[in-house]
C-alpha cells in the first residue's frame, strides 16, 4: 500500500490534487514545523487552516504523529487505505448512499485477513443472559426518553439492543406529538461500541450486509434527528459515537471519552459513522480519530464540533446512572 505524502507549506501537484478519489492510496498531508498538534494552544484552528488550504488531503500529521501513523498502517494497511476511501465517497454522498456504502466497504474488510487476525487474538467470548430489557423507555407525553441498559457490559451494542431500538424507533416514527427524544446510557459510560462476544458470529460477509441493510439504526435516527438529544458519559466508543453523532444536539459529561477504533481491528464503522462523524467534524478529522486511533476528550469533542455542550451534572447524576 501506498502513502503519499506531502508538506503542508507547499501547494499540492495537480496530479494529486485531481480525481484523488480514484486513487488506491492514502493521501497525507504533514507539516515539519510542528512536531506535535496536540501540544498547540488551539490545535484544531490549526486543521481547519489546513483543511481550507488542502481539501483533497485524507489526513493532517504532525511530525511527531508519523510513528503512530505508521504503527496503525502498518498493521492494518487494508482497513485503513479502505476506510480512507470511504470517507471520500460519504463527503458528497446522500445518508442512504453512505450507509450503503459503508456496509459494502465493511463486507470486504469482514472477509478479509486482518479482522480474522484481530478477531483470532481475542479468544471466544460468551455473554449471559439478561433478565432486564436492553432498552428502557420512558414515556412523557410530548417527550421520550430512552436508556441504552446493559450497565455490567457498559452498554455494549448487542443485536438485541439494536432490534429492541428499532422497534421503540420505528414507533415513535408515528408520533406527530413527538417534539423531543432524549437517548441516553445507564452505568458508567454511555456506550463502549460493538459487543465483541458477536463480532464474526455472522453467517458470512453478505448475511451481515444484508442485516446491516434490513436493521439500520443510523436510518431510523435520521428520520427522528430533529427530535433527538443525545446526553452521553463515561466511554463513548465505536458504535456510541456514531449513533450520537446522528444527534441534532449531543450533550457529553465533562469526563467523557470519544474514540473510533475500527481501524485497529481490521474494519472501519459499520453503523454509520463515515457519515455521521464526517458531517460533525469533517472528513479529516475523522481520519485523525480512525487512522491514528485518537481518543478524544469532551473539551475536544466540543472544539470540534462533535458535541454540542459540556453538561455541569456530575456523572454521578442520576439521568447518567
Amino acid at each position: 500500500m501506498l502513502i503519499d505524502r506531502w508538506d503542508a507549506t507547499t501547494p499540492l501537484p495537480p496530479e494529486l490534487s485531481t480525481k484523488l478519489g480514484d486513487r488506491p492510496s492514502l493521501l497525507l498531508v504533514s507539516n515539519p514545523h510542528v512536531t506535535d498538534l496536540s501540544a498547540l494552544v488551539h490545535p484544531h484552528r490549526v486543521l481547519a487552516s489546513l483543511d481550507s488550504a488542502h481539501p483533497d488531503a485524507d489526513l493532517f500529521v504532525s511530525a511527531g504523529e508519523m510513528q503512530q501513523l505508521r504503527d496503525v498502517f502498518a498493521a492494518n494497511p487494508v482497513a485503513a487505505t479502505v476506510c480512507a476511501r470511504q470517507l471520500r465517497l460519504a463527503e458528497h454522498q446522500t445518508v442512504a448512499e453512505a450507509l450503503r456504502s459503508e456496509s459494502e466497504h465493511y463486507r470486504e474488510l469482514h472477509g478479509g485477513e486482518e479482522f480474522s487476525l484481530w478477531l483470532a487474538r481475542q479468544g471466544r467470548r460468551v455473554r449471559p443472559a439478561f433478565p432486564e430489557p436492553p432498552v428502557i423507555a420512558e414515556d412523557f407525553g410530548h417527550t421520550v426518553i430512552l436508556t441504552l441498559n446493559r450497565p455490567r457490559l457498559r452498554n455494549a451494542f448487542t443485536a438485541e439492543m439494536r432490534n429492541h431500538l428499532i422497534e421503540i424507533l420505528d414507533a415513535l416514527a408515528f408520533r406527530s406529538d413527538l417534539t423531543s427524544l432524549v437517548v441516553r446510557g445507564a452505568g458508567n459510560s454511555f456506550c463502549i461500541g460493538g459487543d465483541l462476544a458477536e463480532f464474526g458470529t455472522v453467517s458470512s460477509p453478505a448475511e451481515g450486509h444484508r442485516i446491516r441493510m434490513a436493521t439500520s439504526v443510523a436510518a431510523r435516527l435520521v428520520a427522528l434527528s430533529a427530535h433527538i438529544t443525545f446526553e452521553v458519559h463515561g466511554a463513548v466508543i465505536g458504535a456510541g459515537v456514531e449513533l450520537a453523532a446522528f444527534g441534532h444536539r449531543v450533550v457529553a459529561t465533562r469526563d467523557a471519552t470519544f474514540r473510533l477504533p475500527e481501524v485497529t481491528m481490521g474494519l472501519l464503522p459499520g453503523v454509520g459513522g463515515t457519515f455521521s462523524v464526517t458531517q460533525r467534524i469533517g472528513r479529516q478529522n475523522t481520519a485523525r480519530m480512525l487512522l491514528l486511533d485518537q481518543s478524544l476528550s469532551a473539551n475536544d469533542a466540543l472544539q470540534l464540533g462533535l458535541i454540542d455542550k459540556i453538561s455541569t451534572n456530575p456523572t454521578t447524576n442520576p439521568k447518567f446512572c
